[in-house]
């Protein structure tokens, strides 16, 4: 028995050993955040090529760009994520890398979002106008550092809110804008967002999900009772009926590759959260973008347009999306369907997103400049 108990004893230490030594590495690890180099299929890493994580001056506040690609000739993709307060750099590394043959590809965390985050960035200013000219001063950043007339946006939920104004407002900068789960009459998304979860809820005989949605009401235009309180209730079951990721209950896939992406410090991480819980941001998702609707503030743009919509998309309405598009003036526009994806048709149907990006977007638009 005294034997047994020793074995007993002996095997907990190892385990206890084993855990703080994993422990440390995560945490040594996580302490020199960087973006992995390219390379070519051998294992080689490409001289040639450009990785690069710093922060830059933008406006009054220091912001963090990702630029990453093979060849510093491509051109320039600018990519505007979800949001705001929120970041998806580590996510468009991980899914997207393909496109850096094709592109220079150049993720930014925003104002007060991921590695952006910090006390500066969290008491400047949350006013659309501010993130409109962040964006144009990237943009300007990007085609003096590449020497470049025109860069290629692509816009994410958020980010395709943003985007919409940029290239309205400054066209000549853009070879073509690509949005990702578009925003389009946030009224009339968001009444369909509502409706669609109130159905799953009978339909599950969820009498919680149904209690939860009736008491918070159908959306005002695009607000609900409570404010910020009745959004979260609502987001909270679109994401469990699958309104959000395809078949899944929750954005934990996502979080995770965010999570161990490289280019994030744990500190990094806990920047992440504290962005998502600011005041100025809540206030912001809550009263403030409902009442931006593109399909009267944007209705014609002078750019070659793409729209690509994840077909279950209850976020932002892809239906919404689409009568948008209908009615949209561009001298070119497309819209592509991801028949397997809700809102991340990006990170959900990855290999064709990155072809699409390539042969049609690409070679559609790119005339060398």
């Amino acid at each position: 028995m005294r034997r047994e108990s020793g074995k007993k004893r002996k095997g907990g230490w190892i385990l206890l050993y084993l855990f703080l030594i994993s422990a440390a590495a995560i945490i040594l690890w996580k302490s020199f955040p960087s973006t992995p180099p390219i390379k070519y299929v051998g294992g080689g890493i490409d001289s040639g090529s450009i990785t690069e994580l710093e922060p830059v001056r933008i406006g009054e506040t220091a912001q963090w760009l990702s630029i990453r690609g093979r060849n510093p000739a491509d051109p320039v993709l600018l990519i505007l994520s979800g949001g705001p307060g929120l970041s998806e750099m580590g996510l468009f590394r991980r899914f997207n890398q393909p496109l850096e043959s094709h592109f220079m590809v150049v993720n930014w965390d925003q104002r007060g979002g991921g590695k952006s985050y910090s006390r500066e960035t969290a008491t400047s200013s949350w006013e659309l106008e501010t993130f409109i000219t962040d964006t144009r001063d990237v943009v300007a950043y990007l085609k003096h550092r590449f020497d470049k007339k025109k860069v290629y946006l692509v816009g994410h939920s958020w980010g395709s809110l943003l985007g919409m104004l940029v290239v309205d407002r400054f066209p000549e900068s853009f070879h073509a804008y690509v949005g990702i789960g578009q925003w389009s009459d946030p009224s009339e998304s968001e009444r369909i967002s509502y409706e669609f979860t109130l159905e799953r809820a009978r339909t599950l005989s969820n009498l919680k999900a149904e209690r939860e949605l009736k008491a918070i009401g159908p959306p005002k235009d695009g607000r609900y009772r409570g404010g910020i309180t009745g959004l979260t209730v609502q987001r909270k079951w679109l994401m469990r009926f699958g309104g959000s990721l395809l078949g899944k209950k929750s954005l934990n896939p996502l979080r995770w590759q965010m999570m161990l992406a490289r280019e994030y410090s744990l500190k990094d991480l806990f920047r992440l959260q504290k962005g998502f819980k600011l005041p100025a941001r809540r206030r912001m998702v809550a009263d403030v973008l409902p009442a931006v609707n593109l399909v009267e503030r944007v209705p014609r743009v002078k750019v070659p347009v793409y729209f690509f919509l994840g077909r279950l998309d209850y976020l932002t309405s892809s239906e919404a999306a689409e009568a948008y598009f209908k009615s949209l003036q561009a001298p070119r526009k497309e819209l592509v369907w991801f028949e397997k994806s809700a809102h991340y048709p990006c990170f959900e149907e990855a290999d064709l997103f990155n072809q699409i990006m390539v042969e049609k977007v690409r070679a559609e638009t790119y005339r060398g400049e």
